[in-house]
C-alpha cells in the first residue's frame, strides 16, 4: 500500500541514445544516468525499502490515533520508526498510544526514547491526558522524576538563559483560489496550526473546502518543537517567569497581526478571518479579540479562551467581531467544555457566536470546516 511503483526502463538502441542528446532528450539521458543500474533490469530489487512512502505511514498512524484505533496506530508508528528511529514525534506519539492502552511499561519506554531523541517539553508530558492511566504508576512517575532531575542538572551545566528579542524572517505558505484574479476582492483566511505542527501539514486542510474562493495563508509559528523528520513549531514557549511568558504571547500576537497587515497590503482583500486549531485556536481567540480592527471573524477549532489574557474590556471593544467555534465531543487532548465555556462567555456579551460540535476527537472535522466556509460567505 505504501510502496512506490518502480517503473521498468526499456533498453535503448544506439539511435535512441543519439536522440537523447537533442534539447528535448537531454534531461531524459541525465535521468537515466542517475537511475541505479539495478532498476534498469527486471530483477529482484533489494532496495525497495527506499521507496516506502513514510509520510503516508505517519499519516495512517495519525488517522488511526484520531479514530481511537490504537493498535493500528501502534503498528503504523512502529513501521515508520523502522527507518526513522529517532523521529521525536513518532516516538512520543507511540508512547501516547501505549498510555491510552494502559500499558505503563511500553508508554514509559517510548516516552524515554522520545526524550533521548530530543523531546524536551516536560510540562507537556506531565499534563498530556494520553498518559492519564499510567501517570501515577511507579515506572512512569519514576521516569518523569529522573527526566526532571536530568534536565535540571543539564541546565546548571549549560548556564542560565536570557531571552533576547530578535528579528528573523519566518515563512508563510499562501494558496490562491483557482482562476485567481488580483483585481477582484477576495476573503483572506489566515490559518494558525497547532502545537508541534507546521504550515505544510496544515495546508492539507485546503483539500477539505468545496471550491475555495478565498486566499489561504499559513504562517509558521516562531518556536521550534519536536525535532525529527517532520519539524514542528509552537506559538509560545512555557516559562515560569510570568513577565517572559507575557512577552512571548504578545510577540506572537504582533507577529500574526504583521502577517495580516502585510497580506492586506499585497492582495485585494475584502474580509479577513483568523482560523486556528488547538493551540492555534487559543492564539486565534487572543489575537483576534485583542486586535478586532484587523479581523472580521474568528474560526476556532478545539481551542480555549484564556480570560487572564483577554479582559472584559477587550471583549467589549471586540463585540462586532463574528466568532465560529467548533469542537469534537470525543476530544481527549483539549476538553470539549473549553469551547463550550468560550461560547457561553462570549455570547454573554452579545457577540455574534456560533457553536458547532462533531462526533470525533482532536481534529478539524472537514464537514464542520465546510460549514465554517459557508459562514465566512454570510
Amino acid at each position: 500500500m505504501w510502496f512506490t511503483d518502480v517503473m521498468e526502463v526499456p533498453s535503448l538502441s544506439a539511435r535512441d541514445l543519439n536522440n537523447t542528446f537533442s534539447d528535448e532528450g537531454g534531461d531524459m539521458l541525465l535521468a537515466l544516468i542517475l537511475v541505479p543500474a539495478v532498476l534498469l533490469n527486471p530483477i529482484e530489487d533489494p532496495y525497495t525499502f527506499l521507496d516506502l512512502d513514510y509520510d503516508s505511514i505517519a499519516a495512517a498512524a495519525s488517522d488511526a490515533y484520531m479514530q481511537e484505533d490504537y493498535d493500528a496506530a501502534i503498528d503504523s508508528y512502529l513501521s515508520f520508526l523502522e527507518r526513522n528511529a529517532t523521529d521525536v514525534s513518532a516516538l512520543y506519539n507511540l508512547a501516547c498510544c501505549y498510555g491510552l492502552k494502559g500499558d505503563e511499561e511500553l508508554a514509559t519506554a517510548f516516552m524515554l526514547r522520545s526524550v533521548r531523541a530530543g523531546f524536551e517539553d516536560l510540562g507537556w508530558i506531565t499534563w498530556d491526558p494520553d498518559f492519564e492511566s499510567v501517570r501515577n504508576g511507579i515506572l512512569f512517575s519514576g521516569a518523569v522524576d529522573s527526566i526532571t532531575q536530568a534536565m535540571e542538572e543539564r541546565e546548571i551545566s549549560l548556564g542560565s538563559i536570557l531571552h533576547v528579542p530578535g528579528r528573523t524572517m519566518i515563512p508563510c505558505r499562501i494558496m490562491l483560489p483557482e482562476n485567481f484574479d488580483p483585481d477582484v476582492p477576495h476573503n483572506l483566511l489566515i490559518g494558525l496550526h497547532g502545537y508541534g505542527s507546521n504550515p505544510e501539514i496544515f495546508m492539507g486542510i485546503w483539500e477539505a473546502f468545496d471550491e475555495p474562493d478565498f486566499i489561504y495563508a499559513i504562517p509558521q509559528a516562531p518556536y521550534p518543537r519536536f525535532a525529527g523528520s517532520t519539524p514542528g513549531f509552537s506559538w509560545i514557549i512555557r516559562s515560569e517567569d510570568d513577565e517572559l511568558a507575557s512577552a512571548i504571547g504578545e510577540d506572537s500576537h504582533q507577529y500574526i497581526c504583521d502577517v495580516a497587515e502585510l497580506l492586506q497590503e499585497n492582495y485585494n482583500i475584502s474580509d479577513t478571518f483568523l482560523f486556528g486549531f488547538s493551540q492555534g485556536s487559543g492564539i486565534t481567540f487572543e489575537t483576534g479579540l485583542l486586535n478586532p480592527d484587523l479581523f472580521d471573524g474568528l474560526i476556532c477549532f478545539a481551542g480555549w479562551l484564556d480570560t487572564t489574557i483577554v479582559s472584559v474590556n477587550d471583549i467589549e471593544t471586540a463585540k462586532e467581531l463574528r466568532v465560529f467555534i467548533a469542537h469534537g465531543i470525543e476530544d481527549m487532548v483539549v476538553e470539549y467544555e473549553a469551547s463550550a465555556i468560550a461560547f457561553e462567555y462570549l455570547s454573554s456579551f452579545g457577540m455574534d457566536v456560533e457553536f458547532h460540535d462533531f462526533p470525533s476527537g482532536h481534529t478539524v472535522d472537514h464537514e464542520t470546516l465546510r460549514q465554517a466556509h459557508a459562514w465566512m460567505r454570510e
